[in-house]
């Protein structure tokens, strides 16, 4: 496994003791049958978004609601194993994209590299951990 997985799969699991309560997760859209994770172009882009609204207007946008495509929340830590495992051979990741992008090929406006975009997680992670180990200050 790449250096950056193992490196960044170790940082997640020691914070995530205390941060799991204000973690920021993930959706994607993974098919039933088999876990496949939905990708946007042929390079095999997975689709991650913010939040579960975003993510199931897609999938009812796309078409692919009734076809055995779920919405799935996942965690930080869970989605870096998703990118590096089952989307390995992808080189980047689309961040909400809207159905009209891929019509209209605009895909590109919201794809980032999946090494950059995993270090903003690990970093949001650790920026978490750094504020919850902060003593409480007193007001005298």
């Amino acid at each position: 496994m790449p250096l950056v997985y193992e490196s960044a799969m170790k940082e997640i699991r020691m914070a995530s003791a205390k941060t799991s309560s204000h973690r920021t997760d993930f959706w994607l859209i993974v098919a039933e049958e088999d876990g496949r994770v939905l990708t946007v172009d042929g390079d095999g882009t997975p689709a991650i978004f913010s939040g579960e609204g975003e993510a199931e207007m897609f999938r009812h946008l796309l078409g692919v609601g009734e076809g055995g495509w779920l919405v799935r929340r996942i965690s930080p830590g869970e989605l870096i194993s998703v990118l590096y495992c089952h989307c390995a051979d992808a080189n980047k990741v689309a961040l909400d994209p809207a159905p009209e992008m891929l019509s209209a090929r605009l895909i590109g406006l919201v794809r980032i590299s999946k090494a950059r975009f995993v270090a903003q997680i690990v970093e949001r992670v650790l920026e978490r951990r750094r504020l919850l180990d902060r003593p409480a200050v007193s007001i005298s």
